[in-house]
Order: structure tokens, then C-alpha cells, then sequence
């Protein structure tokens, strides 16, 4: 209620202004994830896998590796599925991105790019 106060006190092209605005910024940021999902040499953009997290919850504190291994709050079953679900997700985002797009995504698990970048050979995706 308040926001609304606030944009009526602006005036009456409050509304139109604060739209436009918005949609300059949606296509900015679809321009820009264009830009990263076309890819320069060696670098490509993809959503996040199983072997992903698992590498992310191990740089975690050993309660929270722990409860993950557990299936306890905050990992239940339902948000494990809800997560890979969303990764899917984004993945189908952002294949969208990439036509024209030379379409080289980078294989599956951070682990690699965390000890200094991509091996010569990439390690056999499970995802």
C-alpha cells in the first residue's frame, strides 16, 4: 500500500514511466544473458547439476554436508526434487539463449573449475 502511495505521489505517468522502465531493463537483461550464452572461446554458461551441488555442499560446514546426506531440513526429499526440477529448468532457459549460438556447453561439475580450470580432457558428465 505504501509503494502505491508513493508512485501516486509522483504523479499520473508514474505507472508508465516505472513500466517502461522495467521493460528496459528485462531486455537488458535478456541482451546480456544473449551475450554470455553465445560464448566467447572457453567460456560457456549452463544451469547447475547434481555433481554441482554435491561439490558446492562439500565446501560447506560438515553440519550442513551432514543433514544434506540425511535428507534433513533444508535438503527433504520434496526440495532436492524442487531444485533439480529448477535446474532444468534453467538449463531449457537458457538453450533458448543459445541459438545462433555455437551451442558448446561445458560439462557437468564445478570441481574442475575450482582447481584452476576445464582439464584437457572433461571428466564424464552424470547428469
Amino acid at each position: 500500500l505504501e509503494v502505491a502511495k508513493a508512485v501516486a505521489s509522483i504523479g499520473a505517468g508514474a505507472t508508465e514511466a516505472a513500466l517502461g522502465c522495467a521493460l528496459e531493463l528485462l531486455q537488458s537483461a535478456r541482451d546480456g544473458t544473449q551475450l554470455l550464452c553465445a560464448g566467447a572461446p572457453g567460456f560457456s554458461v549452463r544451469s547447475l547439476c547434481g555433481e554441482d551441488w554435491t561439490f558446492l555442499v562439500g565446501l560447506a560446514d560438515a553440519d550442513v554436508g551432514a543433514a544434506h546426506a540425511a535428507g534433513q531440513p533444508p535438503f527433504t526429499p520434496e526440495r532436492l526434487e524442487l531444485r533439480s526440477k529448477t535446474d532444468a529448468w534453467t538449463g531449457t532457459v537458457l538453450d533458448g539463449f543459445r541459438s545462433g549460438a555455437s551451442g558448446e556447453v561445458e560439462p557437468c561439475g564445478l570441481a574442475h573449475v575450482w582447481n584452476g580450470g576445464p582439464p584437457a580432457s572433461p571428466p564424464a558428465s552424470t547428469c
